[in-house]
């Protein structure tokens, strides 16, 4: 056919091979059916010289500008392609998606015409975009919020509704003899004021009068009732009664009170010389002396507290009991002395027996002693016998004779000191301190009434911060690490770690292979899957022709096997 141009081509329709295998004469084009590309053949050297193969070169777009048309990157955020489809030539749209165009790219000068509403309308008053009204007439009957004090003119009696409340008004109330009315308000029973109105008639007062009204000067005789009558004592009103009587009981509010302080320092007496006088509760008693004139006290307490709130010990001194005879004689007394700690008394004490040690001056104690020394006698008493408990607390006592003593003491007869027996893991006895450190057998000591064992301690096992550093630095140093290194710093007990730099780069270009098309070289790259024997691509699949296939056939050089249908 004249004016036909042939150019070389791949081996078979799905072929994806360099036409005429790997090499194209220098300008000869080379069309490759299987992946959809055009080569055209390019020399590696001067080609006037002979020297050097030509080799395939792929014929592509140009890469477009902003002044040079050719293929260009977009972004799928913005912008959506449809799928190619081969079979019919269709696909492969461009288009600008829904809110793909952002406000920042628009020029800003959209006319009206190209806007779906290009006007906006307050109150009945319509205005294009852009527009202006300088006084609209608004409908404002819907409107709310309106400041009084941007009205003009007045308003006119007809414009009012006729409901204007009392509160808008200036005056709105009335008043006579101190009652005060607002307008459109009743009251039934004005109270008035009728101090300075006359004429009034008593007949057409209602009512009684009350006791601020009286003019205080009412006779007893003008009265229903002239007398008060407490218990059995009456007393007219305006009289005097020095006392009452016939009186069965008086009570008071809870709380504090004080009666008959009116009698000053005089004496008060309560009932007769025969009279019980009863206090259900406690009963405090203050002033300098509290006499009792009784033939007997008998108190039901089984201790009886002296000094009470005394602030301390030594403050106690002189606590006790006297007895004052009428006759001038010396006071008998038993009193506390604190110096001593203990009981005085100025009289003699005579006791059945004493248990515990009795003291005194020679010939000042008489009877059995609880203790004895060497001497034969006490105070001019054989100590043949001795006082001794057997059952503390009990009050049972049985006589020691001192040779039991003596006994029970581990004493020798005609000895004068008691020693402890020796101690053991078995007897109660005395030990000696002042043993000698030996080994690991230490000695017990005395601090204070206070034995312990002094126990010497040295702690040798403790590390130092360099020995810990060490240790530490020593198991980074003798371990392997991946991608980073470790240098222990033994100067300032330091560890420096150093990762490995990674590698970095960037992805230059994106080629589809078998079966696919399309190459990128930046942007987003996106690969089609192509057309062939019994296969067929549509936007979303791709399909394999059954009737092409048996349980096993090669596809585009491939090898499928399946058993079944």
């Amino acid at each position: 056919m004249a004016n036909k141009v042939q150019v070389a081509r791949s081996d078979s329709h799905t072929s994806t091979n360099y036409p005429t295998g790997s090499n194209l004469a220098y300008g000869e084009l080379g069309w490759v059916n299987g992946s959809n590309r055009l080569f055209i053949g390019r020399a590696t050297s001067d080609p006037s010289t002979g020297d050097g193969d030509p080799e395939p070169f792929e014929v592509r777009g140009r890469i477009a500008t902003s002044t040079v048309p050719g293929a260009a990157s977009f972004s799928s955020n913005d912008f959506a392609l449809s799928a190619m489809d081969y079979a019919n030539g269709t696909g492969n749209t461009l288009t600008i998606k829904a809110l793909g165009v952002s406000n920042a790219q628009l020029a800003g000068s959209i006319a009206n015409n190209k806007l779906a509403n290009s006007s906006v309308s307050f109150g009945g008053v319509s205005l294009s975009l852009g527009g202006s009204d300088a006084t609209p007439a608004f409908d404002l009957q819907d409107a709310t919020g309106y400041p009084t004090s941007s009205l003009t003119g007045t308003i006119t009696n007809a414009q009012l509704a006729g409901s204007i409340a009392n509160s808008k008004l200036a005056n709105s109330s009335v008043s006579f003899g101190g009652v005060t009315l607002s307008l459109g308000a009743s009251d039934a029973t004005p109270a008035f004021n009728l101090q300075d109105a006359t004429g009034y008639p008593t007949s057409s007062l209602t009512g009684t009068i009350t006791n601020a009204q009286l003019a205080g000067s009412i006779a007893n005789g003008k009265l229903a009732n002239s007398s008060v009558t407490i218990g059995a004592t009456s007393t007219a009103l305006g009289a005097t009664s020095a006392g009452l009587t016939g009186l069965t009981d008086i009570d008071m509010t809870a709380a504090d009170h004080t009666i008959f302080d009116g009698v000053g320092s005089n004496t008060l007496t309560l009932g007769a010389s025969g009279t019980t006088i009863k206090i259900p509760g406690s009963l405090t008693v203050e002033g300098s002396t509290t006499s009792v004139a009784t033939t007997n006290l008998e108190i039901t307490d089984k201790a009886i507290q002296l000094g009470k709130g005394v602030d301390s010990i030594a403050n106690s001194d002189g606590a006790g009991i006297y007895v004052d005879p009428t006759d001038n004689a010396a006071d008998r007394n038993f009193l506390i002395d604190n110096s001593g700690t203990e009981w005085n008394t100025n009289l003699n004490i005579r006791a059945a027996s004493f248990i515990g040690n009795v003291t005194g001056s020679s010939g000042s104690c008489t009877g059995n002693a609880a203790t004895a020394t060497s001497t034969s006698t006490l105070s001019g008493v054989a100590t043949s016998t001795l006082v001794g408990r057997t059952d503390p607390g009990s009050g049972n006592h049985q006589e020691l004779s001192p040779s039991n003593v003596r006994t029970l003491l581990n004493v020798a007869d005609g000895a004068n000191n008691y020693s402890l027996p020796a101690g053991s893991s078995s007897v109660r006895g005395g030990f000696k301190i002042g043993y000698t450190e030996n080994g690991k057998n230490y000695p017990v000591e005395v601090d204070s009434e206070k034995m312990y064992v002094n126990v010497p301690w040295t702690d040798s096992n403790s590390l130092t911060t360099e020995q810990v550093q060490d240790i530490v630095g020593a198991m980074f140093t003798s371990n392997t690490e991946t991608r980073i290194s470790a240098t222990y710093q033994d100067t300032d007990g330091t560890i420096d770690l150093v990762v490995d730099a990674f590698p970095t780069g960037d992805i230059t270009g994106v080629y589809g292979g078998n079966g696919l098309t399309g190459s990128f070289s930046s942007g987003e790259a996106t690969l089609h899957v192509g057309q062939g024997t019994g296969i067929s691509v549509t936007a979303n699949a791709v399909a394999i022709d059954n009737t092409v296939l048996t349980t096993s056939s090669t596809i585009n050089g491939g090898q499928i096997s399946w058993s079944g249908s």
